[in-house]
């Protein structure tokens, strides 16, 4: 009961800071018709909602009004009509970009614009972390491919910033995007990949940002090749996200420059295994293939709640489960049946530990970043 009552008081604690539709910018209101009397109610109500998902909230009802709307038994044309009327903006809007999130995927949305000068409009997460002017990676990926010239982006992001969730892989690889339509100059994938090699240092989220899919990446001279396996699609991500920004700088320094002979076979080993268990897609494999002597080992220092997050994923019912990236985050994979248990399991040991995040599941994507002209 007392474990009920901290989490109705996390949960009502929080909502202040969700609801606030303050903190998103002028024009995202306008999108969501907010700035039209009309469309007001609902486009404020769903952009309440699209802010409660991208906190790890799994499932938000929208209404219209407090009412039946749409239970009319008479002048159905008139009052079907009104009602169209004061959701088309709004639910337009939430079915280009809100469902791209709410569909179980990371995603980070930029609108680019030629201009007299460089201006950055940000929102989601990481709005007061990222730098908003030519150190942001989104402008260093573009100048990869532009050296000169200024730019006015809208960024969405819905990938938590310094998680070791890929949000820099991401942003690089949205600014050399950007930078190829602009040049209008025919920019490969394998040619993206080594633009964006040097900025982001390693290639493994490079690679999945550009391609899609399971990638495994090879070092090869000054830059990286790619090898793609299509995700197999039974298969779901689960995460443990902390609320707090990681250490990951701190957790990158813990892992040893030189490693045991022994252990560096022992990961090596579980490459292979990864590259099986997804092309077999043998789910049997994994829970050997995200075993780790390398890195884990020495982060679990700055993340205490690391090992205990991923026996209790394994206890309910992942197949396996590692640390993502660098971290703070945690990631298993298990059947669909199973990700609410496992999600709810990983928060449950994480705040034992005494940290406190959210669970959320994710599908594969299974293709990489896309440019839309004219959008």
């Amino acid at each position: 009961r007392i474990k009920s009552y901290e989490l109705a008081f996390r949960m009502q604690a929080s909502v202040p800071a969700a609801l606030d539709l303050a903190k998103e910018t002028a024009e995202t209101h306008r999108l969501y018709g907010i700035d039209d009397t009309t469309t007001e109610i609902y486009g404020r109500r769903l952009l309440a909602a699209r802010r409660l998902a991208e906190r790890g909230v799994r499932f938000t009802l929208v209404y219209l009004s407090d009412y039946g709307e749409w239970d009319s038994h008479q002048n159905l044309k008139d009052l079907h009509a009104k009602s169209c009327g004061r959701i088309d903006k709004p639910g337009d809007r939430d079915c280009y970009r809100f469902h791209a999130s709410k569909g179980q995927a990371f995603t980070l949305e930029v609108e680019a614009h030629r201009a007299t000068e460089t201006s950055i409009a940000w929102s989601g997460s990481g709005a007061d972390e990222v730098p908003l002017d030519e150190r942001n990676l989104i402008v260093r990926g573009l100048r990869e491919i532009v050296p000169e010239g200024s730019v006015r982006l809208r960024v969405r992001n819905a990938i938590p910033i310094g998680r070791g969730l890929g949000s820099s892989a991401a942003s690089i690889v949205a600014g050399l995007m950007i930078g190829a339509a602009f040049s209008r100059d025919r920019v490969t994938s394998e040619h993206m990949l080594e633009h964006a090699f040097p900025l982001e240092g390693h290639g493994d989220n490079l690679a999945a940002a550009i391609f899609g899919g399971f990638c495994l990446v090879t070092p090869r001279g000054s830059g990286a090749v790619a090898h793609r396996l299509p995700w197999p699609p039974a298969w779901r991500a689960v995460l443990f996200v902390p609320n707090a920004l990681s250490p990951t700088h701190e957790a990158r320094r813990l892992v040893p420059k030189r490693p045991e002979r022994a252990d560096a076979i022992f990961n090596l080993a579980r490459v292979g295994e990864w590259v099986l268990a997804v092309s077999r897609r043998d789910h049997r494999l994994l829970a050997s293939a995200m075993e780790d002597r390398m890195h884990q080992p020495g982060r679990s220092r700055a993340y205490p709640y690391l090992n205990p997050a991923i026996a209790a994923a394994k206890s309910s019912g992942a197949w396996g489960a590692a640390l993502s990236g660098a971290g703070g985050s945690v990631i298993a994979v298990a059947p669909g049946a199973r990700v609410d248990e496992v999600g709810d399991a990983m928060v449950e040991a994480a705040r034992a530990s005494g940290v406190a995040g959210v669970a959320l599941t994710l599908k594969a994507a299974s293709r990489g970043a896309t440019v839309v002209e004219g959008a």
